[in-house]
């Protein structure tokens, strides 16, 4: 299992305007990755998913900007962006087999996209990126993590009724990470949100609070590594260059913008990672 979500998981969520920061990227993640942009120059970009703010940033003029999303019901709700590179296009395709030739790509970008594949998933991608990408390319992409103590959800629950979690986004985020076992089973992020559940009012927009319902029963899993175990598992593949954490929103802490390149010839990895997403 490389995909724990259906095709179209999230054409039957909340449209995109109802996310907020953690879970849509906030200027500063942006901006992170607009100075790989200006760095780089890229003249071919891949992207994975239909992230609006990636595509909106300040690209290069004349770059072959390539969208890539495994589901045709978001491609018809999402695409094309409000702003987007001239000439871009989208395939609905597999991210870990793109229909794109090897060593032909600049830069290869996204947003949360580790969310919805397995551990093994990572590694496919990873070794896919590495075969897109031309020497030199970068592959720029926001991860959501867990932190290396879990929390409980009586801890959240605590925290909720005391008004110190912030909005829904951020809420769901520490579900995320509180249940996490084999991935974050969204049934069992309902249970939890069960105990602890509120009305409608500021950052719980009743649209939000019956997406929450809507995860009652099902059996689809968000992957959340460790900022050791995500590094470890796409360094197998993709050497590292940097890690940052822009501050500004709630739990940015837990949403790092990695920035990895290619290994060259000769050049020694790591040995295979254990990923280990037991509590």
């Amino acid at each position: 299992m490389t995909h724990p979500c259906p095709v179209d998981h999230f054409t039957h969520l909340v449209p995109w305007s109802e996310y907020a920061p953690p879970f849509r990227p906030a200027p500063a993640d942006i901006l992170a990755l607009q100075h790989v942009i200006d760095d780089l120059e890229p003249r071919r970009v891949v992207l994975l998913g239909l992230t609006p703010e990636i595509a909106g940033c300040d690209w290069p003029a004349g770059v072959e900007f390539t969208a890539v999303d495994h589901s045709a019901g978001m491609i018809e709700r999402m695409w094309p962006p409000p702003v987007v590179p001239r000439g871009a296009r989208v395939a609905c395709a597999d991210w870990c087999e793109m229909p794109v030739p090897s060593e032909s790509v600049d830069l290869v970008t996204g947003d949360g996209c580790l969310t919805f594949l397995t551990f093994d998933g990572w590694r496919r991608l990873a070794r896919e990126v590495a075969r897109v990408l031309k020497p030199g390319g970068r592959f720029v992409l926001r991860v959501f993590l867990r932190p290396d103590v879990s929390e409980s959800v009586a801890a959240i629950a605590r925290d909720l009724a005391a008004d110190r979690v912030g909005d829904i986004n951020a809420l769901k985020l520490r579900l995320f990470g509180a249940v996490h076992a084999d991935g974050a089973r969204l049934h069992d992020v309902w249970q939890a949100w069960w105990t602890m559940r509120r009305g409608p009012g500021p950052g719980y927009s009743a649209i939000s609070l019956a997406q929450m319902e809507r995860y009652q029963g099902s059996e689809a899993r968000y992957f959340l590594g460790t900022d050791t175990e995500t590094s470890a598992i796409l360094g197998e593949e993709l050497f590292q260059i940097s890690s940052a954490s822009p501050a500004g929103y709630p739990l940015c802490e837990r949403c790092r913008t990695l920035v990895f390149r290619r290994y060259t010839a000769g050049e020694e990895r790591p040995p295979r990672a254990i990923a280990a997403p037991s509590r």
